[in-house]
């Protein structure tokens, strides 16, 4: 049955982005999808342009589409450190917020992503399986400073909020190289036309710690749920597919996927090696009649270097989330193959 309510995506050309206004779409939800460029896939939703960094062109923008029931905020700018990026993520964020209140938008709900940083995933090993209710680390931590202030304006602003900790989201959004899946898609494509084996590239410790994923579209629908019931009402949760994988397991099945040889580990850098094929993907792209995107667009080989690299237990608890009425879940290897094939089906690989 079709949603009187209406949602307002900001972010909404990134991977969670695209996903999440494709489901409030195929829910029957007036959405306006907010970003500086257009969605890959084509929508029914409205799109709006905007620029966060311009205060005063966000509040245009937003007077522009007039007043929303909810705000799904998955706007983020990446940076050198961890420190450097509190500042412009948590401004993205508050200029989003005074945006909506400087348009007289009547926001009920606001939902806002976080991941596994909020348990220290970045720095190294952390309590597992972790928990919503876990304490925060020390150090800058731009996921502590957006939920500070998300719960400020909820208080003031009189909405209720959503927030959900994912741990690499797995989509299809071409221009959004911060993707595990496409940067493995990638490396596969690659190794699969030099004729090389595509191995795994992590240290033996991640190549053999338990590891989890999010599917774009589990976490979409996760959000649609955030906004409808009252048992996720001003409550954070993590979300994962729900199962787990050993890279020593799983890399052989994604290789076999891709058609192309595993080989055996060897820990190097992706960002190192990788960089300079550019004219590899260009060759890949014209003879297999691909759609041209950038090499650039397509995988961050830092950020590959980091998701691959930790050499330690990767585990949430989905305890709280199932007990709050969410019960969706997504097998892993499933779920790669449907990207894939999805990938084919548009001409992104081979």
């Amino acid at each position: 049955m079709p949603s009187s309510r209406s949602v307002a995506v900001v972010g909404a050309a990134g991977t969670i982005g695209q996903a999440v206004v494709e489901e409030f779409v195929e829910h029957g939800y007036s959405v306006t999808a907010m970003a500086r460029r257009k969605s890959y896939w084509p929508t029914t939703a409205a799109y709006e342009s905007v620029d966060l960094w311009d205060k005063q062109a966000t509040i245009e923008s937003f007077k522009r589409v007039g007043s929303h029931d909810l705000l799904v905020f998955a706007a983020y700018q990446d940076g050198p450190d961890v420190g450097g990026i509190v500042g412009p993520n948590v401004e993205l964020m508050k200029n989003t917020l005074d945006a909506a209140v400087a348009a007289d938008w009547n926001v009920e709900h606001v939902t806002l992503y976080q991941g596994g940083k909020y348990y220290g995933a970045h720095i190294g090993p952390f309590k597992t399986p972790a928990k919503e209710t876990d304490p925060r680390i020390p150090g800058p931590n731009f996921y502590y400073d957006q939920q500070d202030l998300l719960e400020q304006r909820a208080a003031l602003d009189g909405f209720a909020y959503s927030i959900f900790r994912p741990e690499a989201v797995c989509g299809i959004a071409p221009g959004n190289p911060l993707n595990l899946f496409l940067i493995i898609a990638a490396y596969g494509a690659i190794c699969r036309e030099l004729g090389m084996p595509m191995r795994f590239p992590g240290t033996k410790a991640a190549y053999e710690s338990l590891y989890q994923v999010t599917d774009a579209g589990l976490l979409a629908r996760a959000t649609v749920w955030g906004t409808e019931s009252p048992n996720a009402r001003d409550q954070a949760f993590n979300i994962a597919n729900g199962d787990h994988i050993r890279w020593k397991d799983f890399w052989p099945v994604i290789a076999n996927m891709l058609g192309v040889d595993p080989g055996t580990p060897h820990h190097f850098s992706l960002a190192d090696r990788m960089s300079g094929y550019g004219d590899v993907w260009a060759q890949i792209v014209e003879k297999y009649s691909l759609t041209d995107t950038p090499f650039n667009q397509i995988a961050n080989w830092a950020f590959g270097d980091f998701i691959l690299g930790n050499g330690y237990d990767n585990v949430f608890s989905m305890v709280k989330l199932r007990q709050a009425g969410f019960n969706e879940h997504m097998d892993t290897e499933l779920m790669f193959q449907n990207l894939f094939a999805r990938l084919r089906v548009e001409r992104l690989i081979p």
